[in-house]
């Protein structure tokens, strides 16, 4: 470890090395700071100025604090161990290694003010939870967290990031991404969220996940991937340019609030898809005329609402309660069984009215 003037007034800096055993670290002098070997503390961990790495760094303590930006002299990275790793201080701060990991603990963004600004141009691999409490912070390299992702400030994903846990854009609150947001807990936004012609919301994972959308919002393309479980669309409306599941998906959807999506959807789940009393599925464009098909053949889709598109191919059918289809194409085909039957049940009591043309594959 190297120190400029003034850096470590009570301790010299060859004294601070891998097997130091501190019970508290505080850097606050007024130069900035070099390190080339790991910090271990029982206690907290503090730098007031920037850092620059000039090895593979390792720091261990309690609360490891960072008011001020880090760098790298060459292809160095840094390793926090710790209850939490904290970016503190002013506006304009930047963390430029060839990689963050935080092995242990949180990950908190708590500026000043709100519109302090801190730029992570390293990969960053989290085992717990990233939390941004204040601040503007910047990803511009892959995201991966254990944990979860949680903006109640401003936020900018610009490449991949993947959160195995809750993602939440907290009221109030900005979230942009410009690539695929992989989320394997529960999607929840009640701010402003924001994407490119890039981006992707994805669930995946084998749990039960809910997605909570703002109605205000057309969330540009969603994407279910999961090897098991269920994706319920919940609490508000939804919208969406585009609603997607791949061919391996094996996941239950249900949607619980009137979804208007703006493309063909083709959902290929083995799984139901349910459409509950009261609930309207429609395949429009921006217009809200029913121009898209929607296909669901693999599974059983559970009506108790009502589909509007173009053409509605659906295989097995299970009535809910009153249901209706109302194409401007074909209100029923396809989907047939193996002696090229429809198969439709429910209780007496229930009704499907067919708006338009009811059509077989053959």
């Amino acid at each position: 470890l190297h120190r400029f003037r003034h850096s470590f007034p009570t301790r010299r800096s060859s004294d601070l090395n891998s097997s130091a055993d501190l019970s508290s670290f505080t850097q606050n002098g007024s130069g900035s700071c070099n390190i080339s070997g790991d910090i271990t503390s029982t206690g907290a961990i503090t730098f007031a100025t920037p850092i620059t790495l000039y090895g593979n760094v390792k720091l261990k303590g309690t609360n490891i604090t960072f008011n001020d930006s880090i760098s790298d002299s060459g292809t160095n990275h840094l390793i926090t161990n710790g209850t939490s790793t904290i970016f503190t201080g002013g506006s304009g701060t930047t963390v430029s290694t060839s990689k963050l990991v935080v092995s242990d603990g949180t990950l908190e963004i708590n500026k000043t003010t709100a519109t302090d600004t801190i730029t992570f141009n390293s990969p960053v691999i989290v085992k717990s939870d990233i939390t941004v409490t204040s601040g503007y912070a910047t990803f511009k390299e892959t995201v991966s967290t254990n944990g979860n992702l949680t903006n109640n400030s401003k936020l900018t994903l610009e490449k991949q990031t993947i959160v195995d846990g809750n993602f939440t854009n907290s009221v109030s609150c900005a979230t942009e991404t410009k690539d695929e947001l992989k989320i394997s807990g529960n999607f929840i936004d009640s701010g402003t969220f924001s994407e490119n012609s890039e981006s992707k919301i994805t669930l995946i994972g084998a749990g039960t996940q809910t997605f909570t959308p703002v109605e205000t919002t057309t969330y540009k393309n969603i994407n279910v991937d999961k090897t098991a479980g269920s994706v319920s669309f919940d609490t508000n409306e939804l919208k969406a340019t585009a609603l997607s599941d791949t061919q391996a998906n094996k996941s239950s959807i249900t949607f619980n609030k009137n979804t208007t999506i703006n493309s063909a959807t083709t959902l290929n789940t083995s799984e139901t898809v349910t459409i509950p009393t009261g609930v309207t599925l429609t395949l429009s464009d921006e217009n809200a005329t029913p121009v898209y098909n929607f296909t669901h053949t693999a599974g059983t889709t559970e009506l108790g609402g009502t589909v509007s598109g173009s053409t509605i191919n659906l295989g097995t059918i299970s009535l809910m309660g009153d249901s209706s289809l109302t194409a401007t194409t074909n209100a029923l085909k396809g989907g047939e069984t193996t002696d090229n039957t429809k198969k439709i049940s429910g209780t007496a009591t229930h009704t499907l009215t067919i708006n338009g043309k009811l059509e077989s594959d053959d």
